[in-house]
């Protein structure tokens, strides 16, 4: 057990807010952090962030649901924030349905769709997926014709985590990317990563949080007779808890030396 509690630690210390499971535990209810976060990407300085949840599901009745990152109330915008290190997990499709997702969620029976709010999916990148060199895309509809916008208040936008530089956006990234809480530069970021890094009682909540995404695997294994089949376990978790294949990893305890195997599994 304490072997273990040392792995997690060791894990804790290597997280960033580019690593699902630390984003989720930092931003759960954490206004002021999103606020930050929402006011320098939107460039809108005077955003007021009014609720933050994560991991927030939302079912459809006909098909597939959707599990968001993060879903933030902001007035009459609805946003939903998803850091993804895989491009694959951001596809031009993803945005469409995490869009059409928001919708069905706010129009109730009964309302008009003029009353839909105006909507916002983010990507925070690890790459740049467009290859240009920006430092963030914005993606809009429009009439072909003319040029002119269509103005149905949707939005997509592509943050690209590579630029790091002196502006407020490039020191953001570089928040995100910092395993080391003392070296962010915005304060709310940084004491909120400072708490579950550095101080006792944030630091014993994250390793409770990994032993329960371990566990969920396991179980996961044992329920479907597949003990020994931590391949599966490792797709289940990848699923459900939107982890990298690192994390995964991370979380099943896998050694090091076995690792190209399984990420070779898992690619095919």
């Amino acid at each position: 057990m304490d072997e273990q509690k040392e792995r997690y630690k060791a894990y804790i210390d290597r997280l960033c807010l580019m690593d699902d499971t630390f984003f989720n535990v930092c931003m759960d209810g954490y206004i002021a952090g999103m606020a930050c976060i929402l006011r320098i990407i939107l460039a809108l300085p005077e955003l007021i962030v009014e609720r933050v949840t994560v991991q927030e599901t939302t079912e459809n009745l006909y098909g597939r649901g959707v599990r968001f990152d993060a879903f933030v109330r902001a007035g009459k915008r609805r946003m939903n924030v998803e850091v993804q290190r895989d491009e694959r997990g951001a596809q031009p499709e993803r945005a469409r349905f995490n869009s059409s997702m928001m919708d069905a969620r706010e129009l109730q029976k009964g309302e008009v769709v003029k009353e839909l709010p105006e909507t916002y999916v983010i990507f925070i990148m690890e790459k740049d997926v467009f290859g240009k060199g920006l430092p963030i895309y914005h993606v809009r509809r429009m009439i072909e014709e003319t040029g002119e916008p269509f103005g149905d208040r949707t939005h997509i936008i592509y943050v690209n985590g590579e630029i790091q530089d002196e502006t407020p956006l490039g020191r953001l990234m570089h928040d995100f990317f910092c395993q080391d809480a003392e070296t962010m530069y915005y304060e709310e970021l940084k004491q909120r990563a400072g708490f579950f890094k550095n101080e006792e009682r944030g630091r014993v909540q994250m390793c409770k949080i990994m032993d329960e995404i371990r566990q969920a695997g396991f179980q996961y294994g044992m329920e479907h007779g597949m003990e020994r089949d931590r391949l599966e376990s490792l797709r289940t978790i990848m699923q459900t808890m939107k982890l990298s294949e690192e994390e995964a990893m991370n979380a099943l305890l896998i050694p090091l030396e076995k690792r190209a195997k399984y990420k070779a599994l898992l690619a095919q």
